[in-house]
């Protein structure tokens, strides 16, 4: 062992302000990391007053377009819709796409974390930089739909498929049905804004 590594033993041992001096001295680096006030266990590198606050989700225009009309056109944070190969969920900056999509429900989140939902009878789902556009067979929104119509054209579809009513195909009676379906859960979905005649 040398006298300059002693004289560093020594000063370990001693005084911690004259372990950096000898340290530096020898050429060894040893990094301190040093404290600043309100760092710490518990302190965050955000600035003063955002503490605890979650940041606000990115946003995207969402359009769904029926043949007759925009149902639904407005800045969303999510969208959750019913691809022929399950549900898929949409948010801000998903890879652009082209989605064939079933009967069923979108599920729309919107800026201030209120939920819309719109029963569709399928269609396409384009996704592209910052927007969407649901390109749907039919559409309409929860607050829009009359339960008992529904159930009706339910009942109506059943009967056709077991062979009961013959005024429409088998084919017909099954996509009805889907759609009578889509627009009940919808309309249940969207709680007390749906109409229950």
């Amino acid at each position: 062992m040398s006298v300059k590594e002693e004289t560093l033993n020594e000063s370990v041992c001693v005084d911690g302000e004259a372990l950096k001096t000898e340290t530096a001295y020898c050429g060894i680096q040893e990094s301190r990391r040093q404290r600043r006030p309100g760092s710490g266990v518990g302190a965050s590198d955000s600035p003063k007053g955002t503490i605890g606050l979650r940041p606000m989700a990115s946003l995207f225009k969402l359009s769904v377009v029926a043949p007759d009309r925009t149902v639904f056109d407005d800045e969303v944070t999510s969208l959750v819709a019913p691809g022929v190969e399950g549900y898929l969920g949409v948010m801000a900056g998903h890879e652009p796409a082209i989605i064939a999509l079933c009967p069923g429900v979108l599920e729309i989140e919107d800026r201030t974390g209120q939920r819309e939902h719109v029963a569709i009878a399928g269609g396409f789902l384009e996704v592209s930089s910052g927007q969407a556009i649901v390109l749907a067979d039919n559409a309409r929104l929860a607050k829009e739909i009359d339960i008992a119509d529904e159930q009706q054209a339910l009942e109506q579809s059943r009967r056709a498929l077991r062979g009961e009513d013959t005024e429409i195909t088998q084919e017909v009676a099954q996509h009805e049905l889907e759609l009578a379906m889509a627009r009940i859960k919808a309309a249940k979905m969207g709680g007390s804004d749906a109409r229950n005649l």
